[in-house]
């Protein structure tokens, strides 16, 4: 049995990835594609950890942090995202090693050095699309359209230093950056033309 395409969608809060994640996913299972929608921090202890520390004053501390992605990561590849793939069926990812780069980036952490560790580790995609925003436009998305004051991560000046990582990130894998500003419906078709591409 042919292994299933690992598809990743990134960029920072606000920018519409769980969205677009679901709209891939049901575009796909119309079309008779098996799909396992997935995200990160996944639902282990160490992504629930991750989780609740969004919202407290103090985040752990990047180390800290580092560690708890590693180990969350380390389970939902071995535990769902691997035996999906395995069995034929596209994996639809919301954030991946990708925000990991880029979010503790931006705390002071060396991004190459995460990724170099993560590809040593886990699968590579075999497409990364990343949703491009102004950090401003994804701040008011967050206080106005879902009625949410900013967490831990959705800092404006944050956000900034997470954009421009996000920015600096090239191939491999295959990545494809789209403007998260066009409808939910012209990102699901803009996405589903290189997704078909490699399905």
């Amino acid at each position: 049995m042919e292994k299933g395409k690992f598809i990743v969608i990134e960029g920072i809060d606000g920018s519409g990835k769980s969205t677009l994640c679901k709209k891939i996913s049901e575009k796909l299972q119309e079309k008779g594609i098996p799909v396992f929608l997935t995200f990160e921090p996944s639902t282990s202890i160490y992504g629930k950890e991750l989780r609740e520390s969004f919202t407290k004053k103090e985040r752990p501390g990047i180390k800290k942090e580092l560690e708890l992605f590693t180990l969350d990561r380390r389970e939902h590849i071995n535990n769902e995202v691997n035996p999906a793939l395995e069995k034929g069926i596209a994996v639809v990812c919301d954030r991946y090693y990708f925000s990991t780069m880029a979010y503790q980036g931006a705390m002071g952490a060396n991004p190459e050095e995460i990724r170099k560790e993560n590809e040593s580790l886990f699968p590579l995609p075999n497409l990364v699309i990343i949703l491009v925003i102004k950090p401003e436009d994804a701040i008011l998305r967050i206080t106005k359209s879902r009625g949410e004051a900013p967490n831990n991560f959705e800092k404006l000046d944050y956000l900034k230093k997470v954009s421009g990582l996000f920015d600096a990130i090239n191939p491999p894998p295959p990545i494809l950056r789209l403007d998260a500003t066009m409808s939910p419906e012209m990102l699901t078709e803009k996405a589903l033309e290189y997704i078909d591409k490699i399905l």
